[in-house]
């Protein structure tokens, strides 16, 4: 029964197989984190990318402040020096992480291609 179901709805096939639908960006990191350091790129797009990635990691601080609290509450030492670390790595990561994933999109599209076809011919 349970085979029947799982064939019924499709789950016993690969995933791979299926073609993207249409509405589902192709979200390619090592192509933006790329494009961050190329010089062909000029400052004003990787700037973009930086302040919404900026944007991005404060409104997750500002969604932390409650739960920071109650651990600083709980946890007077371990919770503050755990709060600096943390914050700190976010502060850098998630600017990067979300420039990288915006670069294909803000990048010049002639550089963009130009870069795809260097990276598909192994250069």
């Amino acid at each position: 029964m349970l085979t029947r179901w799982s064939t019924r709805w499709g789950h016993d096939k690969d995933c791979s197989a299926r073609p993207r639908p249409s509405y589902i960006p192709d979200m390619n990191a090592p192509l933006g984190y790329a494009l961050l350091h190329d010089r062909r790129v000029s400052l004003r797009p990787k700037l973009v990318a930086l302040g919404v990635g900026l944007a991005a990691a404060g409104l997750i601080e500002l969604l932390q402040i409650p739960l920071e609290s109650v651990f600083a509450l709980v946890l007077p030492v371990v919770g503050a020096a755990g709060d600096v670390a943390v914050d700190g790595a976010e502060a850098v990561i998630i600017p990067v992480l979300v420039a990288t994933l915006l670069m294909p999109y803000l990048a010049p599209p002639s550089i963009v291609q130009q870069l795809r076809a260097e990276r598909a011919a192994g250069v």
